[in-house]
């Protein structure tokens, strides 16, 4: 909900809030922590709580879903291009399939960047799925 409503500070406390009365969290909880920083255009802290369900709570394997609040912090900062690297990532190094809402990001990164070739390019690789 926190994340939902851009409140990533709110969001962190009630996280550290969790972890202090012993509850695990899992991808979903680092998801939609992740989320309310890329909605700020953090990805610096989008990264290190990536970091951080790998490192310190063993989530290794990423869902889609927390891959694409990592798309979404580089397409909000206007850098859809690491956004895309990250997609190529996904499909080559982790065997994971971006589906049609990491397409949707990364469009919407390049609309915002005017780079409206480029999204009619993407749009057309996603249709062909």
């Amino acid at each position: 909900m926190l994340a939902q409503q851009y409140k990533p500070e709110e969001a962190l406390k009630a996280f550290d809030k969790m972890i202090a009365i012993g509850i695990k969290p899992t991808d979903m909880t680092f998801t939609q922590l992740m989320l309310s920083f890329a909605k700020k255009r953090n990805v610096e802290k989008v990264l290190e709580l990536h970091k951080l369900a790998a490192d310190e709570y063993g989530l290794t394997a990423p869902s889609i879903n927390r891959m694409n609040s990592i798309l979404l912090a580089y397409c909000k900062n206007g850098e859809p291009w690491k956004a895309e690297d990250l997609m190529r990532d996904m499909r080559d190094e982790m065997g994971m399939e971006p589906d049609v809402v990491c397409y949707t990001t990364l469009i919407d990164g390049y609309r915002k960047n005017n780079q409206l070739d480029r999204c009619w390019e993407l749009y057309n690789q996603c249709s062909e799925k």
